[in-house]
């Protein structure tokens, strides 16, 4: 989501966070369904935060930053860093 409404196109963000259009379509509609409304208006030029979207992402973005703190404790735990970890979420993490 939050790839998604920086980048105002689907398209744009799946393949920053390296997904198929698709993969990203079938996500996108999956957690609004799980909210029961949805996050983005589309528009013909691209997509926009809807009011739910827009009071949703500054939550959204502090749960991946808490997710990525936890990512970098098991690192640091195993001896060290090694690449890169990118923690990214899907509704199914929001369902339970």
């Amino acid at each position: 989501m939050v790839d998604i409404a920086e980048q105002q196109s689907l398209q744009k963000a799946a393949f920053a966070v390296g997904l198929s259009q698709p993969a990203a379509t079938q996500a996108l509609a999956e957690f609004e369904s799980v909210l029961g409304a949805p996050l983005f208006e589309r528009h013909a030029r691209g997509m926009r935060l809807s009011e739910l979207g827009s009071a949703l992402l500054p939550t959204i973005r502090h749960a991946l930053q808490q997710m990525q703190v936890c990512a970098n404790t098991v690192i640091a735990l195993q001896g060290g860093t090694r690449g890169l970890v990118r923690i990214a979420a899907i509704s199914a993490a929001v369902s339970g």
